[in-house]
């Protein structure tokens, strides 16, 4: 039921449609909340408002007013938050759908970009994020002219599920100036690079690029979360 102007007013939608507020009492990941006056059960509809007292890392929880705890979940498919979707010093609001918490409170989009350079081995970018982004898009780029144009372009993109990577060579013979040209794709997430093949990982940390063979020539890197 819901309140409906010209309508009469129920018990049961005063109880589902009260915004309660308590503070934060909780932890990180586990927040808990005693409004006043006290929730005594839990029923769909019911809205909680609470100020963050701390930043959550991972899949959370909230309990009102001792009643148990139930998991906090996000958007159309339902799932868990992830670091950072709570912060702390910011109000929160979620609606008990009768099974989870369902977070109403926008979920902040961070977004951070650099160059690097290319280098062999194992290489780590900090994205500076401080969760696993949703989207990292690496462009790496590199070209030489001492016998002939040779380029190099690799685009690669990961949405925290899906990964798939392009990439495309130039050269030119300097002596018949005829162009050649190769392409190719991948479902793993790798960046080619001057004939060497970077296998990418993400984490809440850092970009990191597993390279086999030299790479040369620079990345512009991007991530969003």
């Amino acid at each position: 039921m819901a309140i409906v102007a010209g309508q009469p007013i129920l018990a049961a939608d005063l109880v589902n449609n009260i915004n309660y507020y308590g503070t934060d009492t909780g932890s990180a990941n586990a927040y808990a909340i005693a409004p006043t006056p006290a929730v005594t059960a839990y029923a769909a509809g019911q809205h909680f408002v609470f100020k963050a007292a701390h930043t959550n890392t991972g899949a959370s929880t909230l309990n009102v007013s001792s009643l148990g705890t139930v998991a906090i979940k996000k958007g159309t498919a339902v799932v868990d938050v992830v670091a950072g979707d709570i912060t702390a010093g910011e109000m929160i609001e979620v609606i008990y759908d009768g099974t989870y918490m369902q977070l109403v409170t926008p979920v902040p989009i961070a977004y951070s970009n650099g160059l690097s350079t290319a280098s062999s081995g194992t290489q780590t970018i900090a994205h500076g994020l401080g969760k696993i982004p949703k989207k990292v898009k690496l462009t790496g780029s590199y070209w030489v002219n001492s016998s002939g144009l040779h380029m190099y372009l690799s685009i690669g993109a990961y949405d925290g599920t899906h990964q798939t990577n392009v990439w495309e060579e130039w050269d030119t013979n300097v002596s018949t100036g005829l162009p050649s040209y190769n392409q190719g794709t991948s479902t793993s997430y790798t960046i080619n690079l001057a004939g060497a093949t970077g296998v990418v990982t993400v984490d809440a940390t850092n970009i990191t690029i597993t390279w086999t063979g030299s790479p040369s020539g620079s990345i512009l890197w991007e991530a969003e979360g």
